[in-house]
């Protein structure tokens, strides 16, 4: 079979104890749901391979892959679940396997919609034996990543992240828990206190761990504590631009997939990100990104800094990964349009120039703006010049990230509050490793020199020591063909926002769809909503900082979104792009109230230059360049 490595999700010995006690509480249900019939082999491995996938147990993942086929589970079904993707699944069965995802997303705490939704279309009793089998592997899965972790301590390499107190305490800790909790649970029914972790009407959430069970965990793991705090270690060792394991799981909406009619090419891009916590800045964060239901293309994670007066940013900021979204994105179309009008062009350039602006920085009034866009294509080429226009207006017309830019794109935004997102999704420790990053030989991140455009001017650097009013600056990102036989539309782009203490990076896109062989970085679409993303967290994180002054805590965020980029008449002369809609999700942790809460996000989502340069009209200006001639 061939799937993604799996990415192992790491657990506290007080959360697998939680886990524990509800799947021996489910043991019963398993058992009827073996005799009614309701679930069959297959559909029951193929649950637990779900689970599996989004928690990343190596051990569970080999037997239930085996099981699921000895079931009769076809290969192709197999492989559509090792690698995530779950549309081709039966109707009946992908919502049950998406359910279980979602459960091992949130840590065992589905939000309520999610869980109406799974038992009204299953029924209480088929829903019960579902959620029994998902509850047993969620608990197995955790004993098998800890005892995975231990094994590999013991063989001299240590998992990242992962701590001897907890692999103790849930690889061998089982010994001691399990008992315990047969006998908590025991105990529980028999006075009718049953202790349940998901939403019902018949039943209430509790947390009773009493004394005796916190006292045996101590034993076991040596003074563990079981707060889910944020580590207070070295945290995780991120590169700057990596292949993940997992799809962003966005949690404010359900991602979707259009469908691709009479010649229409769909890219439905989704982003999940979130803070990463670090002693020297506070705007470091992370994001992950993929087209929905692609199989060709891959989950990538960023990271994310700003500069500053006296600091040197650690990764690429989001306007610059956002700028390289908008000069890759459209060397793909020209690119493609000299295919279509199999023109002889020795090469391809495209140079962007994005203006952003602040107005009344770090006030009440505050707002971000996208002023403008400048973007040339420089060609080399003997064909006429009215070719070379001819070539340059159908890319525009094909252009779907700039038509998002140039006129205003319909944006649903919604805040989430205090959501159970919160238990699993919370900000970690960690910090960025080195300049570069690798992925199979290919160098796809390092900091390079100063870009120098042909075809306009640079500004001189915005100092950072203080923002003036209005605060201008301008991001840059220079695209260039890779000259990837295997890739055509690998691109090497150089980017860099012209301001104090942020660097020029060199980073890969890859839009070679259809192509054979694995992507080889992300697409120019990836960035272009990643950077959107990043740029709403760092705008969070700035209006967090003037709330704290005000004395309100703003304990943590997240921001999601999905950008529906299509493409009508895909590789034609009429090829046209456009962006139909964006959906942008905010979740806030804070004790204050959701008025202020709303206020937030609401500040935040005002001064985000990405948000404005897609929900309103930017002036966007196109030209073509001949052999270093601008064409008129």
């Amino acid at each position: 079979m061939e799937s993604k490595e799996l990415k192992a999700k790491l657990f506290t010995t007080s959360n697998f104890y939680n886990h524990l006690k509800i799947m021996v509480a489910s043991f019963s249900d398993l058992r009827k749901s073996r005799k009614n019939g309701n679930i069959n082999k297959a559909f029951s491995e193929k649950i637990m391979l779900a689970v599996t996938q989004v928690n990343g147990c190596r051990y569970c993942n080999y037997v239930h892959t085996k099981s699921a086929i000895d079931a009769g589970a076809s290969e192709e079904e197999i492989n559509l679940m090792l690698n995530g993707e779950l549309g081709d699944i039966s109707n009946d069965e992908s919502l049950a396997l998406m359910f279980a995802q979602h459960y091992a997303d949130t840590n065992g705490k589905p939000d309520k919609e999610t869980y109406d939704h799974f038992v009204g279309h299953y029924g209480e009793q088929k829903a019960t034996d579902i959620l029994a089998t998902i509850r047993v592997i969620m608990a197995a899965n955790i004993h098998g990543i800890s005892l995975d972790a231990l094994l590999s301590r013991v063989k001299g390499k240590k998992m990242k992240g992962s701590k001897l107190s907890n692999e103790f305490g849930i690889a061998l800790g089982i010994l001691i828990l399990l008992p315990v909790a047969i006998i908590q649970v025991g105990f529980e029914k028999i006075t009718k206190n049953k202790t349940e972790i998901i939403y019902s009407d018949k039943l209430k959430n509790k947390k009773n761990v009493n004394v005796i069970t916190m006292l045996t965990a101590l034993l076991i793991c040596g003074g563990t504590t079981y707060a889910q705090d944020v580590d207070k270690g070295e945290g995780i060792n991120y590169h700057i631009i990596s292949r993940s394991d997992l799809s962003p799981r966005p949690t404010g909406f359900q991602p979707t997939k259009a469908k691709e009619v009479n010649g229409a090419y769909n890219e439905n891009v989704i982003t999940s990100s979130n803070r990463v916590l670090n002693n020297e800045t506070i705007m470091l964060k992370k994001v992950n990104v993929q087209p929905v239901g692609e199989k060709d293309f891959s989950t990538w994670e960023f990271l994310c800094d700003e500069g500053g007066h006296t600091y040197e940013q650690s990764a690429p900021n989001p306007l610059s990964y956002m700028v390289g979204g908008i000069s890759s994105s459209l060397l793909s179309s020209v690119e493609q349009a000299i295919n279509v009008l199999d023109l002889d062009v020795s090469s391809a350039k495209v140079e962007a120039k994005v203006f952003f602006r602040y107005d009344d920085p770090m006030t009440p009034s505050w707002k971000g703006y996208t002023d403008s866009v400048v973007a040339n294509i420089l060609i080399i080429s003997d064909e006429p010049a009215e070719k070379i226009a001819e070539m340059k207006r159908m890319a525009v017309q094909a252009w779907a990230v700039g038509e998002c830019i140039i006129n205003p794109t319909p944006v649903d935004a919604k805040f989430e509050y205090n959501t159970k997102i919160w238990d699993t999704e919370s900000a970690s420790s960690g910090k960025v490793i080195g300049d570069d990053s690798y992925d199979n030989n290919l160098k796809i991140t390092s900091k390079g020199n100063n870009p120098k455009p042909q075809s306009f001017k640079l500004g001189t650097d915005v100092s950072m020591e203080k923002f003036t009013n209005p605060f201008i600056f301008e991001v840059v990102g220079i695209s260039e063909s890779a000259n990837d036989v295997q890739r055509p539309y690998l691109h090497k782009i150089k980017i860099r926002a012209i301001q104090e203490n942020y660097a020029a990076w060199d980073i890969y896109a890859d839009d070679s769809r259809g192509y054979e062989g694995i992507d080889k970085a992300p697409t120019s679409s990836d960035y272009f909503t990643a950077g959107t993303s990043l740029c709403l967290m760092s705008q969070l994180t700035g209006w967090s900082e003037l709330y704290k002054h005000q004395g309100i805590d703003i304990d943590d965020y997240r921001v999601e979104h999905q950008f529906n980029y299509q493409v009508d008449n895909f590789m034609t002369p009429s090829a046209t792009g456009h962006v139909d809609g964006v959906i942008t999700r905010i979740l806030i942790k804070s004790n204050t109230s959701e008025k202020v809460m709303s206020d937030y996000a609401k500040h935040a989502l005002g001064t985000c230059f990405a948000g404005d340069a897609v929900s309103m009209e930017t002036p966007t200006e196109v030209g073509v360049y001949q052999n270093g001639k601008l064409i008129q």
